[in-house]
């Protein structure tokens, strides 16, 4: 599934402050659909937070998960299988 690093700022503005960031999320957790588009759950404030809140959702909603970081661009993939690949 082809994620660009352009996503990661896709729901925000690419110059936004470290202040700014903080205030709407460090990592954004996301739900990838059949078609492998990636669709915006929620952001969080913390890596702990981020994988919290993907483990709770694939107990009721079982599917693909990413978590990326706006910081570093790096993400955490959650396949349906209980896989996880860090990138």
């Amino acid at each position: 599934m082809p994620v660009t690093k352009g996503l990661m700022f896709r729901y925000g503005p690419a110059n936004a402050t470290p202040a700014a960031v903080r205030m709407t999320g460090v990592f954004d957790v996301f739900k990838v659909a059949g078609d492998g588009e990636p669709v915006l759950i929620e952001a969080t404030q913390s890596l702990k937070a981020a994988m919290a809140r993907v483990l709770a959702l694939r107990q009721s909603f079982p599917g693909n998960y990413l978590i990326i970081s706006r910081a570093t661009g790096r993400r955490i993939s959650f396949t349906a299988h209980a896989g996880m690949k860090r990138n």
